[in-house]
């Protein structure tokens, strides 16, 4: 992909994920949320949960927040109740001396359910969120019930085309127009207050097909049902690689969101959230 087309796309991309609904106080609820912080491996997580009923867990994409899933979690919290997390150096959670990986992310989420005790229940991740989801859901311990990945990618070496405009990536350089408001939120939230470390590490994970990154072939292990959803504009990953993961995990189903970048979710809740709902309805446990 060309320089030039590959910030136009990723322009409304980061456009379409700016929300000025960051937190549960932000706006009014469907019931009070419960907010608190877990400390686990040097970190303190922020954790939100609101709701009742069958347990959602929603995990967002690198660089955000919880905020990036306001609207979904104001249609979810009606029916299930839904966990939010900000992780690990991402909105009000520290980064703490452990830095990040999927791996990391993957044990921090295993220590707030614990917490809070939670057996099992559905994952929704988006992006990096989804790569979590997918790490959580290969595990031998049927932890995941249901899980639901937005534009998330299996292998890293997927988006090696893209590795150089990551390099470039800089604190200036998103502080600029469409993305600022990602610099702009971390200032305003998050305690560490050192944006450029939580870039770094973020690049080098985006990289990371080890054994603490992208769960790899480690997706044929995911046996609960998957709905896969992807835009077919998406900018950091193909269709192609989503349908290469429909054909690897069985249970699993592909979502193409036509005209869809990377939050296609928020680009087209018209159709991300009834089909959503069609599969949590279906897939009940």
């Amino acid at each position: 992909m060309k320089r030039r087309q590959f910030f136009l796309t990723t322009g409304l991309t980061f456009a379409t994920l700016r929300t000025g609904q960051t937190y549960a106080g932000d706006t009014a609820q469907n019931s009070t949320p419960s907010s608190f912080f877990v400390e686990h491996d040097g970190a303190r997580i922020y954790v939100e949960c609101e709701g009742t009923g069958t347990p959602v867990l929603l995990l967002h994409g690198g660089l955000g927040h919880m905020g990036w899933f306001s609207e979904l979690r104001s249609h979810l919290s009606q029916q299930y109740q839904v966990v939010l997390v900000d992780t690990r150096g991402c909105g009000r959670s520290a980064m703490g001396f452990n830095g990040i990986s999927y791996g990391q992310q993957e044990r921090d989420i295993l220590a707030i359910l614990e917490q809070i005790d939670i057996q099992q229940c559905a994952v929704i991740g988006f992006s990096d969120g989804g790569i979590v989801g997918m790490r959580l859901a290969a595990r031998p311990t049927i932890l995941v019930s249901q899980l639901v990945t937005i534009g998330s990618r299996w292998r890293a070496t997927h988006g090696q085309a893209m590795w150089k405009e990551f390099d470039r990536w800089s604190r200036a350089s998103l502080s600029a127009e469409p993305s600022r408001f990602i610099v702009e939120d971390y200032d305003r939230l998050n305690p560490d207050q050192d944006f450029e470390r939580l870039l770094r590490l973020s690049v080098a994970m985006w990289q990371d097909d080890g054994i603490d990154g992208h769960p790899g072939d480690r997706v044929d292990n995911i046996r609960v049902p998957f709905l896969i959803v992807v835009g077919d504009r998406d900018p950091f990953m193909s269709v192609d690689h989503c349908a290469e993961l429909r054909q690897r995990v069985t249970s699993s189903e592909l979502l193409v969101i036509p005209n869809g970048t990377h939050p296609a979710y928020r680009e087209r809740p018209d159709l991300f959230i009834p089909a959503l709902d069609r599969f949590l309805n279906k897939n009940k446990y």
